[in-house]
């Protein structure tokens, strides 16, 4: 009974963070490190703490509304630094403190996947089990995926600052 039920299961759809990868050590302190590279020291734990309070203020990706843009994925998150930073002394010049974060966290840097996620995907690749990764994430998801060397895994993926989340 147990192998007919899992023989019957064509596909298998993964989150993003959270499920296969994590932010390593955490968010704050990727923009900690960042903010120390332009002459601003600030504690990662309370920004980790402000970014998380930021985010979901802000309603997380699903504010972005329906198939946005890049520009727009770029304009929420630099709306979402500002407010991370405020109160603290902002990195100077902020658009270049800005842009390098955002391409930090478009690389596989801030990014650790948890120890058995290159064993579950070959092991649902062997068994033909159709893959796909849907999450509410912008389109940095993509360069993500392929820097942790796990895109070629996923037929399909699907992110929600594309694909609509409201």
């Amino acid at each position: 009974m147990k192998n007919s039920l899992y023989s019957s299961i064509k596909a298998v759809s993964f989150d993003a963070a959270g499920t296969l990868f994590r932010a390593f050590p955490s968010v704050g302190h990727h923009y900690a490190l960042e903010a120390r590279r332009f002459g601003v020291v600030v504690d990662p734990e309370i920004v980790e703490i402000r970014f998380r309070n930021v985010f979901n203020a802000r309603g997380g990706l699903m504010a972005l509304g329906e198939h946005s843009s890049e520009e727009a994925e770029r304009k929420w998150w630099r709306e979402t630094v500002l407010a991370v930073f405020k109160g603290f002394q902002m990195p100077e010049p902020f658009e270049d403190f800005f842009k390098a974060l955002y391409v930090r966290f478009s690389t596989k840097e801030p990014w650790q996947l948890f120890p058995d996620v290159l064993g579950t995907l070959k092991k649902l690749k062997s068994i033909n089990k159709q893959l796909a990764v849907v999450s509410n994430w912008d389109s940095r998801l993509f360069n993500v995926l392929k820097e942790l060397s796990i895109h070629s895994y996923f037929r399909v993926i699907v992110i929600s600052a594309r694909a609509g989340a409201t």
